[in-house]
């Protein structure tokens, strides 16, 4: 275990459990509008009256309460981590996204509400604090960082079949992987939305978490470069790109945006260190060649 997560552990648990009164508070204000609101359509007559809407601003957002948790905790404990040899220019914007989140479906304000906060209780600042010190450093944690790098790599770039996990290479040129947008029908084309940047960041910091438990800094220090050019250039065109736009980790790794997808063109000592990874660590996956 890790001296650094046992440190800040404490202090983790113990934000944890406010994190779970404020919920428990969201929770309670959320049941006590909805009966202030069937007392009052009784009272008048009216079926669904929402003197106080659910939706309006005078309810908190579950989302806004792990942000600001996870905040205040990044902003504890990040400039620590920070100070370790791999922890330069490394992003976490990917470890609190929330892309997670149920569909609403046809629930009611007040059923989605409550939705949301029973989301908002999966998460916790003690496996935030895990994510972020395997994220910054993570051959202080090095079974459970290749467990998440691996876990990131298959969310990212598999499919499921009969035969159990396929992540399909390319063999057009040097090996490739691609990472398809899943749209919706109303969804912009051209424009990444948040769920494909965290995919893109989720994928490329797990290679860089095998790099760096491998030895391989330079490799690592080279995805981080590619990340950033990334991130400067969307903030710039507001999450826009262009077809066939690319970002580049030296010779290791080619970033190219598509319509549809998002292809990683490995150098061959990065997808080696990927493939033997794979192999070691996961019983049923099959590399596709095509």
């Amino acid at each position: 275990m890790s001296g650094q997560y046992e440190r800040l552990l404490p202090l983790a648990t113990e934000l944890d459990q406010a994190y779970q009164q404020a919920l428990d508070r969201m929770e309670t204000q959320l049941a006590e509008t909805d009966g202030l609101n069937r007392q009052v359509s009784k009272l008048l007559e009216q079926d669904n009256l929402e003197i106080i809407p659910i939706s309006s601003d005078a309810m908190s957002s579950p989302r806004e309460v792990f942000s600001s948790f996870s905040s205040a905790l990044s902003a504890k404990v990040i400039p620590e981590l920070a100070m370790s040899p791999n922890g330069d220019g490394y992003r976490i914007h990917d470890l609190v996204d929330w892309t997670d989140m149920p569909p609403r479906g046809r629930s009611s304000d007040r059923e989605y509400q409550l939705v949301k906060i029973n989301h908002a209780r999966t998460k916790s600042m003690q496996v935030f604090l895990k994510q972020m010190i395997i994220r910054f450093n993570p051959t202080a944690l090095p079974t459970a960082a290749i467990h998440r790098a691996v876990q990131d790599v298959i969310q990212t770039f598999s499919v499921v079949t009969a035969m159990g996990i396929a992540v399909p290479v390319s063999r057009n040129g040097s090996p490739s992987l691609r990472y398809v947008y899943n749209r919706g029908p109303d969804d912009p084309m051209w424009q990444l939305l948040p769920r494909h940047h965290a995919a893109i960041v989720r994928g490329t910091n797990a290679l860089a978490t095998i790099a760096l438990l491998n030895k391989q800094h330079g490799i690592a220090s080279s995805l981080g470069d590619l990340l950033t050019s990334l991130d400067v250039r969307l903030s710039q065109t507001v999450m826009r790109y262009e077809a066939g736009q690319a970002f580049f980790g030296a010779a290791f790794l080619k970033l190219t945006l598509h319509r549809d997808g998002a292809d990683f063109h490995f150098g061959q000592s990065l997808f080696d260190l990927l493939e033997q990874t794979l192999l070691e660590q996961v019983s049923d996956i099959h590399l596709v060649y095509h």
